[in-house]
Order: structure tokens, then C-alpha cells, then sequence
């Protein structure tokens, strides 16, 4: 179906014809009889946004890592943006807020459409973009409008309220407690322990390019302005170097792929995928590197396993305003073992509590360069090693010898090949990559968390089994630390 073909067969009909003649058109036409008669555009982009959006739901491809925002097609939401709602009240501030929240719905699209089979993706993105601009305006002029966004903005947390009902979560937390309070004890103790050089493969990011001087220009709200380009820049520059325990095939790089509709891996093309962020520390906004590396499976133990299809560690590097590293901090792509990593002196808060679980602080981060050494099989983070500790340099070149990965952008995953002419997202409307459950979620069924465990979409990242929080909360550092 062409961009053209859907303009029309949604659009025009909104335009033309307001009779809710089927149930399809009377969802598309619903506020027919309040658009202004002299302006038919209002009708033709309601109707394709909303027509557009029937037909994403009707096929489950939903983007889950944008909230979209009722009431208002054209805008979508994330944690970051959400957290501006009581700064963007009018003015500049609004409209710089509006325009992220657009393009942000934008971004979700594009997969989307590319994902419906759309056969011109960007030529119905450039018309959505240009008739969702103007709609804004006029929609957003009223001010009854502007207070209903502000109410609806607020994007709903990962933990749910029936499955800690019924899991008797207060009854769970002294025992959920206790297997976080153990897990933490082993991580101190092998982090106090001597490493064994073992099999270890030195996984290299590209090699960087030329850094650009000068810091980004804030906008309204304060949000540095970074083009694609710049991002790419500085994807490269602070992209990991991965020293991998390596024991069998599942410790080796390869990126997930789709084989028959289900969940594969390609071993053949080692990546990282990378994500650009924002966070909030104190009146400043910083700009955040996410990383994503990939192995086939974390491998089935004997007994109770924490195993199953596909792994995922995630590293995320803190900017501070002058473009040095402020600190680090890691997940795996479950949303579990959060750890921090202090590259600047900060003052830590009081954390933690029985109703909170902590977030933990293994090491501070050495000098760069470092490595990041992961366990064979669990693929958990050991240590921050500096290059000098694990491996000596080439005499030739001074380099540290290993296979290089590439860096590709983390949206690819949102549209991979399906193995069947087609396109479709690693990750369910859930957030969730279907066909990596494990088994534990059984168990932390009373933590709240739907299939703990599972490997989780950027966005949908809850970290903690005791409390709340996400890996992309905007105020975790101001928690964590004093500014």
C-alpha cells in the first residue's frame, strides 16, 4: 500500500464524508463536526494519523518505546520529556517541548510504517510531519488543550499493581531481600578477588574519528542540540572495549535476528548497538552514550536456570558539560544488575532501604583506556580493567590486539528482517523480545515485573524486584547524588 494510497483512503474520506458509516470511520471521524469547514486539511491529517495508528494496532506492531500520549496522535512521550512538565508551561519552553514530543512520535513511526510494509515510508513521515506541525498549532492553542497534555504526558511505570496483589509483594519482599542482599555479597566478593587470565577475546570498537570542539547549543528547555552526525561522533568515541571470558559460542558477539517470524542470532556480524539519551543531574542536562553488545544465549545451568534465548549487556556512559565521562553504569538487557561506575568524584546520597532496592557501586572507573571483562556464560560485568592489567600492547603499533565489532544504530532493531519478505521489531508491543522468557519469572512473578527476565526494549527497562525504578529515569542521578 502506497503513502499515497493511504492518504487517500483514510484522508480523503475524513475530509469528504462524516458519516459514521462503519466503526472504523467513526473512530476516524469522531471530532468531524468540530473542525473548522475552511481548513479541510484538519480533517485529511486526523484522518491519516488516526487511520494510520488503527491499522499499526490491528497488525500488533506497535512501537513500545514511546508513550503514546491520549487524546493526542501526533505527539508520543518518554521519561525525559515527561519530566519538563512543569517547566514547559508556555512560551518558548512549550513550543520547544511540543516540537520533541512530535518529532519523538515521528521516530516511533518510521518503524512502524517501514514494519506495515508501507511502501514509501519517508514520503508519508515528510507529510505527517508537515499537516502534525500545523495541527499542533491550532490544537494546542487552546488552553483547556495544553493543561490536558501536561495531565497525559506522565509516562506509566513497568511494574504492575495486580501482579504484586496477587504475588502478595509485601509478603515477598523480606525473601525477595534476601536474594538481592546475597547476589550483592557475591558481586563485592568477586570483585575483591584476583582475575584469572583465562580465554579472553578483546572485542574493539571502530577505531574513533576527530572529536568536534565546542559543546552543543542548549535550546529553550536547556536540551543540548546534537545532530545525527555529532551523535555518531561521539558513539565512537566512547564506544566499550569488551574483554570477553570466552568458553563456547555463546560468548561471542553476534546480533539478533529474526528466523521464521522467531528470535535468532547472527554470530557472523559482531555488533554494539547504540542509543542516544538525556538525563537530568541537579539545573543541567547531560547527554548520555547507550550501548547494547549481544550474545546468542546466556546458557541453561542445572536446576533453578536463569537461562534462555539471547543476551543483552547494556553500557551507558554520562557526559558531563565539558564531554569528559562523569560516570558509567550497566544493566543487562532484562533490566537487571544495575551497576555504577564513578569516573569523577560525586557525593553518594543514603540509598537503598526494605522497601528500595539499591543500586550497586562495585569499583570506580580507572583512566581510560579500559576494558569491561564479562563472565563467560552469565556475561556479567567482573571488572573495569585498564589495558595494562589484562593484555601487553602490539611493539608495532601500541594497539591492544583483538577482532573489531561495528557500531549500528540501536533503531535497527525495530526493523529487522523477518525471513519472509517482511519487516518486524525484535521487541512485542509489550517491550518484551518474544521468545527470550526465562524461566525466573515464575519466581519474581510478586516483584511486579511482567516476565522478568526477559530481554526488554530502550525504554522499558525496569531495574529494581524490591521498589521502583527504570534504567531511563531522568531524575536517578539526583537520587543517587548530590549535583
Amino acid at each position: 500500500m502506497s503513502a499515497g494510497v493511504g492518504r487517500q483512503s483514510f484522508a480523503d474520506v475524513a475530509a469528504k464524508d462524516c458519516r459514521p458509516t462503519t466503526l472504523l470511520l467513526s473512530l476516524l471521524l469522531a471530532s468531524c463536526a468540530s473542525l473548522p469547514p475552511q481548513i479541510p486539511e484538519a480533517a485529511q491529517c486526523r484522518g491519516d494519523y488516526l487511520g494510520i495508528d488503527q491499522r499499526i494496532d490491528a497488525a500488533d506492531l506497535r512501537n513500545a518505546g514511546a508513550h503514546r500520549i491520549d487524546g493526542f496522535p501526533y505527539l508520543r512521550s518518554d521519561r525525559f520529556l515527561a519530566s519538563f512538565v512543569g517547566e514547559a508551561v508556555d512560551g518558548p519552553k512549550f513550543d520547544a517541548w511540543v516540537e520533541r514530543l512530535r518529532l519523538l512520535d515521528l521516530d516511533a513511526r518510521e518503524s512502524e510504517l517501514r514494519n506495515l510494509g508501507w511502501e514509501n515510508p519517508a514520503e508519508e513521515l515528510a507529510h505527517l510531519d508537515r499537516c502534525g506541525k500545523e495541527w499542533a498549532a491550532r490544537d494546542l492553542a487552546d488552553p483547556q488543550r495544553r493543561a490536558q497534555l501536561r495531565e497525559g504526558v506522565a509516562v506509566p511505570d513497568d511494574y504492575s499493581m495486580w501482579r504484586r496483589t496477587l504475588g502478595l509483594y509485601p509478603l515477598a519482599v523480606p525473601f525477595l531481600n534476601m536474594g538481592i542482599r546475597g547476589f550483592n555479597e557475591d558481586v563485592a566478593a568477586d570483585y575483591a578477588a584476583r582475575l584469572e587470565r583465562g580465554n579472553l577475546v578483546l572485542w574493539q570498537p571502530p577505531e574513533a574519528g576527530a572529536m568536534a570542539r565546542g559543546s552543543p547549543q542548549p535550546d529553550a528547555l536547556g536540551i543540548p542540540v546534537v545532530s545525527e552526525a555529532q551523535w555518531r561522533v561521539l558513539a565512537r568515541a566512547h564506544a566499550p572495549y569488551w574483554l570477553v571470558e570466552t568458553e563456547g559460542d555463546y560468548d561471542r558477539l553476534g546480533t539478533p535476528a529474526l528466523k521464521g517470524g522467531e528470535v535468532s542470532f547472527d554470530p557472523a556480524r559482531p555488533v554494539t548497538h547504540f542509543q542516544p539519551a538525556y538525563t537530568r543531574f541537579g539545573d543541567k542536562v547531560l547527554l548520555q552514550l547507550v550501548y547494547v553488545a549481544w550474545f546468542s544465549e546466556r546458557p541453561k545451568s542445572a536446576g533453578f536456570s536463569y537461562g534462555g534465548a539471547l543476551d543483552g549487556v547494556v553500557w551507558r556512559v554520562t557526559l558531563d558539560e565539558d564531554g569528559a565521562p562523569l560516570l558509567y553504569d550497566t544493566i543487562h538487557a532484562c533490566g537487571c544488575y544495575h551497576y555504577y561506575y564513578l569516573a569523577k568524584p560525586l557525593k553518594r546520597k543514603p540509598q537503598g532501604g526494605f522497601w528500595q532496592e539499591p543500586v550497586l557501586f562495585p569499583q570506580d572507573a580507572p583512566a581510560q583506556p579500559f576494558a569491561i571483562r564479562l563472565q563467560s556464560a552469565t556475561h556479567y560485568v567482573r571488572r573495569l580493567v585498564p589495558f595494562t592489567a589484562f593484555a601487553p600492547s602490539s611493539p608495532r603499533s601500541g594497539r591492544i590486539e583483538g577482532p573489531r565489532y561495528a557500531v549500528a544504530d540501536y533503531d535497527e532493531l525495530l526493523s529487522l528482517p523477518d525471513g519472509e519478505g517482511g519487516t518486524r521489531s525484535l521487541f512485542c508491543e509489550s517491550g518484551l523480545a518474544c521468545g527470550t522468557e526465562r524461566f525466573e519469572r515464575f519466581w519474581l512473578f510478586p516483584a511486579g515485573i511482567a516476565s522478568a527476565g526477559a530481554m526488554r526494549q530502550w525504554g522499558r527497562h525496569p531495574t529494581s524486584f524490591v521498589g521502583r525504578s527504570h534504567f531511563d529515569d531522568p531524575l536517578l542521578l539526583d537520587r543517587l547524588f548530590e549535583p
